[in-house]
């Protein structure tokens, strides 16, 4: 436990004292911020209707149909988003108390808090969303997209770090939960998707 610890310390020291330069602040607080639940939520949203407005489908029946098939994308997401927050924020939050990095001297937290360590829920929520996505669109063309929401996932966790506010610890076990709760998801709707809608 205490060699967790030192790595923690190390981890922490070397991210957010050692990697810091002033002009990168901004670009993690952009980074970070699109980890806030409600912005994901936007973010998902907007992208459902984009989905929907480029498939063209015309008035009528088949732009039920089109709307169906943005129904399908934006749910699991969104559903993947409510769990990973409501596990991380409210759940364990409440029941593991871990004090933040803030405590060390060298630490200069860019944003203030307002609940325990312990799990990340930037990472949490961000890592749930993108896994979701990378198991509905697994060996098909739009998993690209999958990888590409698995490397947002990763800055968002890494900025966390970064601006002084979590442990490396933290936003991996973010990570882990994201995980956990995307495989949850999979299995809810994997069945409701059409197989051809997904690539």
């Amino acid at each position: 436990m205490q060699a967790l610890r030192d790595w923690d310390y190390e981890g922490f020291r070397l991210v957010h004292q050692g990697l810091h330069q002033p002009f990168l602040d901004p670009v993690f607080w952009v980074i970070s911020s699109t980890g806030l639940g409600y912005v994901q939520a936007a973010c998902i949203l907007v992208a459902g209707v984009f989905a929907l407005r480029k498939s063209g489908t015309p008035v009528g029946l088949s732009s039920l149909f089109g709307f169906q098939r943005a129904v399908w994308w934006v749910s699991p997401l969104l559903v993947s988003l409510a769990l990973s927050g409501i596990a991380s924020s409210l759940v364990l939050k409440r029941l593991i108390v871990r004090d933040r990095p803030s405590q060390l001297e060298f630490a200069v937290p860019q944003e203030g808090f307002f609940h325990n360590s312990f799990p990340s829920g930037h990472a949490t929520t961000s890592f749930a969303i993108a896994w979701t996505l990378l198991f509905l669109t697994w060996k098909t063309p739009n998993a690209k997209w999958g990888w590409v929401l698995m490397a947002w996932a990763s800055l968002v966790a890494f900025s966390r770090v970064y601006r002084g506010v979590h442990w490396p610890t933290d936003v991996l076990g973010g990570a882990a939960l994201g995980a956990v709760v995307a495989s949850l998801v999979y299995v809810i709707f994997a069945s409701r998707i059409p197989a051809g809608d997904r690539g």
